[in-house]
């Protein structure tokens, strides 16, 4: 029989085995400390980088759970507004009155307040279960901040107090205990990009941990490993923000004309790379011939590349970003 570990009073009753918890917590804290100090170590301007492509993901990826599709257009632009602010907000210790999760409604912020005193469908059990879930939050306790996380995560979601929204905010909440757990107001990876291409799983272990109530080791495991494979994935992340950043390095020498800088710039923000001389010439308000003279000199320079497609609707993407 596993040893069970029973949290202190005041704690819900959640058990598990510390036996089998703790190889895999060990591995995600080493992980997380590599990962930080690789990132201590790049540019200022990596790091912004990089930071908003996580960010991003976070948003499209919480969005797909819930069974949304966002536009990665005003994704992306809303948070170059709104990150500056939000990292300092993640790392505080107080959850009442914060920014938990850029919704997609891009024009309000959605507070734990809010959230708990809505008048759900279920009253006055919903708003007392929050209470306690935030009580618990907001404590001082002696059990390892990753697991809070993954606790948390789990609590929320089991309390599930909204009709729509419950995946964005359990992801926000574990993502602001997730920051305190590597005490820094980054978080350099993102979970919910890989629990969304994990869903079945997750779904799964969801399920598990409700009819295993209060044991949740099955749960702590598939969180924990899931954990260690969002960190590790981070290095793609990385790479490509490092591709990205020796590509403007080489287009930084080039001479090009202010209609070239802007569009590449517009190319570079992101996935949306693709475009046509009659769209460049309506953005950058020149004529179709301008255009084509300026589409041609970049492919001549190996900015551009055309695409296989032909005809009028001949589209030009950009060329690799890894100068390798």
């Amino acid at each position: 029989m596993g040893v069970y570990i029973h949290k202190p009073r005041n704690w819900p009753d959640f058990q598990w085995d510390q036996k089998k918890i703790a190889p895999l917590l060990a591995g995600c804290r080493y992980r997380q400390g590599l990962l930080t100090g690789r990132m201590s170590t790049l540019d200022p301007n990596l790091q912004e980088e990089a930071l908003l492509e996580l960010r991003v993901l976070d948003i499209l990826s919480s969005a797909r759970l819930e069974g949304e599709n966002a536009d990665p257009g005003p994704v992306r632009s809303f948070v170059v507004r709104e990150m500056p602010g939000h990292p300092a907000v993640a790392a505080k210790p107080g959850v009442h009155q914060m920014i938990l999760e850029l919704t997609l409604g891009y024009d309000r912020a959605l507070t734990v307040d809010r959230l708990s005193f809505h008048p759900f469908s279920r009253g006055a059990l919903v708003s007392g279960e929050m209470k306690h879930f935030l009580k618990w939050f907001n404590s001082e306790t002696e059990l390892d901040p990753v697991l809070k996380a993954g606790i948390a995560h789990l609590w929320f979601m089991i309390i599930h107090p909204s009709d729509k929204g419950n995946h964005r905010v359990a992801f926000a909440v574990a993502g602001m205990q997730l920051c305190r757990s590597e005490g820094n107001p980054q978080r350099w990876y993102s979970l919910p990009a890989q629990i969304s291409g994990e869903r079945p799983s997750y779904y799964t272990a969801l399920k598990r941990a409700e009819k295993d109530l209060p044991a949740i080791t099955g749960w702590l495991e598939w969180w924990l490993t899931c954990l260690d494979r969002s960190l590790a994935a981070t290095e793609k992340i990385l790479s490509e923000v490092l591709k990205k950043a020796r590509f403007r390095a080489r287009l930084a020498a080039m001479p090009f004309n202010e209609r070239q800088r802007r569009m590449i710039a517009e190319l570079l923000k992101g996935p949306e790379g693709k475009l046509t001389s009659s769209r460049w010439a309506v953005l950058t308000d020149c004529s179709q011939d301008t255009a084509l003279r300026d589409i041609q000199d970049l492919i001549d320079q190996q900015v551009l590349v055309k695409e296989m497609a032909g005809g009028r609707s001949t589209g030009y993407v950009l060329a690799s970003t890894d100068p390798g």
